[in-house]
């Protein structure tokens, strides 16, 4: 498979790197930068894609993440007790949660794409991207403590009618690794009884290396068909 352009609407001042004709040649790559000389470009290779990769890496772009797709299904497993004063559950028990459920998925995402950083919405306009048509408030899950959220996540409905892990994390700085786990483990067992109740044979996971979170998932989960994915960045 050929290299897979980018086309993130989060990301507008990082324009695409246009790869209409794959595989990609040095030349058809050389005419783009010619072309725009003071544009910066991203674009996401196949991992197995060696020849795309040496050229790319020939004029100084830069590899700045990984990103694992992979389709999981259900594992089994019991949620950790949470300590005296944690709570958890779900969006549709706690509607009133909503602007801080928001405002920690914008933390966790600002900081998993500091290599690209999204320059679009500000961060009180971010309801817009975490909350669509694809919404599912049941599956919306959380864990706090008395004063704050600690870690959400949710699955969302695919056009197709499958299912994703859209959005998922712990605070970005969590209060050590014994708290990293439990949190994880407690939001990954509550997809997982969502995944069961709801007769959900398989979710799709889309894991990036620059996120603890997902890290830990994919040392947790074992995906089914997985592809890796290089993204390349080179800057204006």
């Amino acid at each position: 498979m050929g290299p897979r352009a980018i086309e993130n609407p989060l990301h507008p001042t990082v324009p695409r790197l246009e790869l209409d004709d794959p595989p990609l040649t040095a030349e058809a790559l050389d005419a783009q930068l010619a072309a725009h000389p003071n544009r910066g470009f991203t674009c996401l290779v196949d991992q197995k894609d060696h020849a795309t990769r040496r050229l790319l890496e020939a004029p100084a772009f830069k590899s700045v993440r990984q990103t694992v797709e992979g389709v999981a299904r259900p594992i089994g497993g019991v949620a950790p007790v949470l300590p005296d004063g944690f709570h958890a559950g779900t969006l549709q028990e706690r509607p009133d949660l909503l602007d801080e459920w928001v405002m920690i998925h914008y933390a966790h995402y600002a900081a998993t794409h500091r290599a690209n950083p999204a320059t679009g919405p500000k961060a009180l306009d971010w309801k817009q991207v975490f909350i669509g048509a694809d919404y599912i408030p049941d599956a919306a899950f959380f864990i706090g403590d008395r004063q704050n959220l600690l870690a959400f996540s949710c699955l969302r409905k695919n056009p197709d009618g499958g299912y994703q892990l859209a959005w998922f994390g712990t605070t970005p700085a969590p209060q050590g690794k014994r708290a990293f786990r439990m949190l994880n483990m407690a939001l990954l067992m509550m997809e997982q009884a969502y995944m069961r109740a709801n007769r959900i044979p398989a979710v799709i996971y889309e894991l990036d290396s620059t996120s603890p979170d997902a890290r830990w998932h994919l040392r947790q989960m074992p995906l089914e068909q997985p592809q890796t994915w290089l993204t390349f960045v080179l800057q204006p």
